[in-house]
């Protein structure tokens, strides 16, 4: 007689050692050929409009991606102008596109950047007996990520992403308040600021000190004094400092392009056309420890100034 199966939830079969291993190597090999191709195309980002566009990306994305998948993106589609994963996407009321019929076979859809694999667990306090959550990263992985032309509107659902252009809306021309808020940023941070009548700008380590005369605009009064911000919150030309000239000015022109680029002004004035003379291995080299500092101290800027503004308007 035939004895009837049980029904009821299906035991998960556990991974053997081996596919582990397998799997671990697999992933190791992923995230070595991403970084393989970041350091392999950082030299594409010596010529000036390059760099400059990849500030822009920087600005737009300021808070979502580092430095480092930034680039990545970038690299495997330099129109991406806002990128999310799948499940991000369907957050914003949109779904990720079939892959094009006529896309080659050894061309991904999506874009792969550096992903941390997590780990977390409850534990209690042996005093308290209250439970609370641990948690850290335990490798690296890949991710795929789409840009939004990637995409497409969910049937029924409300847009909600908001494109990197439309972040400055409310001030666009002069610099509509970036002077100000700049002001605040600097008091914030104890940093002395003077005017001057000449057309200049410029830091003071002695005196940790900085100094911004009148130029033709109030938008390149603000692009001078983020400039010279990014110099002072960097600590150029303090006891510490070791850095040539060269790459202290990379550092505060980076900087100050991109917050003014946050802010909607076009900080062209600024030149990174001496990037192209450095000798490769030093320009990679440079762009590779300055990266993280750049995107962080502009980071800081920004989230303080946005803070900053809506207080403003809080207030009101």
């Amino acid at each position: 007689m035939a004895t009837r199966r049980r029904k009821g939830k299906r035991k998960r079969k556990e991974p053997t050692a081996e596919q582990r291993e397998q799997w671990a190597k697999e992933r190791a090999e992923r995230v070595q050929g991403a970084f393989d191709k970041l350091h392999e195309g950082i030299d594409d980002y010596l010529s000036s409009d390059a760099w400059k566009n990849f500030l822009k990306t920087q600005a737009a994305w300021i808070s979502k991606y580092s430095w480092n998948n930034c680039l990545l993106i970038k690299l495997q589609r330099g129109d991406a102008s806002l990128v999310f994963g799948y499940k991000e996407w369907r957050k914003h009321g949109r779904h990720v596109l079939k892959r094009p019929e006529d896309l080659p076979d050894d061309e991904p859809w999506g874009m792969t950047i550096i992903a941390p694999l997590k780990w977390s667990r409850k534990v209690e306090d042996p005093a308290t007996g209250e439970e609370t959550r641990i948690g850290g990263i335990r490798g690296w992985t890949t991710a795929t990520v789409y840009d939004i032309k990637q995409t497409g509107i969910l049937p029924g659902c409300e847009d909600t992403a908001m494109m990197p252009q439309d972040i400055c809306e409310d001030i666009e021309g002069d610099e509509a308040g970036l002077w100000d808020r700049l002001m605040a940023f600097a008091e914030h941070k104890g940093i002395p600021v003077h005017r001057s009548s000449a057309a200049e700008a410029y830091y003071v380590p002695r005196k940790h000190e900085v100094t911004v005369g009148k130029y033709t605009s109030r938008a390149m009064e603000a692009m001078a004094f983020a400039h010279e911000l990014g110099h002072a919150l960097f600590r150029h030309g303090g006891a510490d400092c070791k850095l040539s000239r060269d790459v202290k000015e990379l550092e505060a022109q980076s900087v100050a392009y991109i917050v003014c680029a946050h802010y909607g002004i076009e900080a062209d004035q600024f030149s990174f056309e001496y990037l192209g003379s450095w000798a490769k291995d030093d320009a990679l080299k440079v762009l590779e420890k300055s990266g993280k500092r750049i995107r962080d101290m502009a980071r800081e800027i920004v989230e303080y100034t946005e803070a900053d503004a809506k207080s403003e308007t809080l207030a009101a």
